[in-house]
């Protein structure tokens, strides 16, 4: 599931980047899907072994292939908006990024709920709160930073405008895993690691 929707996802940050390497086909998008769901198996299967003798290790594995679709799902939807209304910088853009960023940490949510970190309660208010609170932060430096960099800083080395928007989201990345990590590990899900 992580594989295909992670190769649907990349094709609108390929048809607005254009690399010279990609064109839209079926047959592309097919050798696409096959890729990296061999990708996504490979990986998950390496980290099954090494988590069997750290759980940590297995925990975080589950984690950073949410995270992984979860940022392909951001960066895909981002595009799309930004590729249809041909806004790549300023307040709009803003707003294109809180979107992406709010759909793909909903997502990252559930996911990381009932399969990383394999809580076995309810959604509940106390729980939904916390995971609200951390989103709010994270959105808020993300969004900060895509909005900066794409606002502030001209397009170095002839980079087109669509190829600096997503480096300033790249630049925007690990601050958001490291943060997402530690605010659902220690903030949101903490009773549920607290027996571990």
């Amino acid at each position: 599931m992580i594989g295909g929707g992670f190769s649907l996802l990349i094709i609108p940050i390929l048809e607005n980047i254009k690399p010279g390497f990609w064109v839209l086909s079926l047959n592309n998008v097919f050798l696409l899907f096959i890729s990296f769901v061999i990708l996504a198996n490979i990986a998950l299967f390496i980290g099954s072994i090494l988590g069997s003798a750290f759980h940590f290790f297995w925990q975080f594995t589950k984690f950073s292939a949410v995270g992984s679709l979860n940022a392909v799902l951001d960066f895909g939807l981002f595009n799309l908006l930004s590729f249809i209304f041909k806004v790549y910088s300023g307040p709009m853009l803003a707003v294109f990024n809180i979107f992406s960023v709010a759909i793909a940490m909903t997502n990252s949510y559930l996911m990381n709920k009932f399969w990383s970190f394999q809580s076995q309660g309810p959604v509940t208010k106390k729980e939904f709160t916390r995971f609200f609170f951390v989103s709010l932060i994270t959105i808020s430096v993300n969004t900060l930073v895509v909005y900066l960099l794409t606002t502030s800083v001209s397009a170095p080395g002839g980079l087109s405008k669509e190829v600096w928007e997503n480096i300033a989201k790249l630049v925007a990345v690990p601050v958001t895993l490291i943060f997402n990590f530690c605010g659902y590990k220690f903030i949101v899900f903490k009773e549920d690691n607290a027996h571990e």
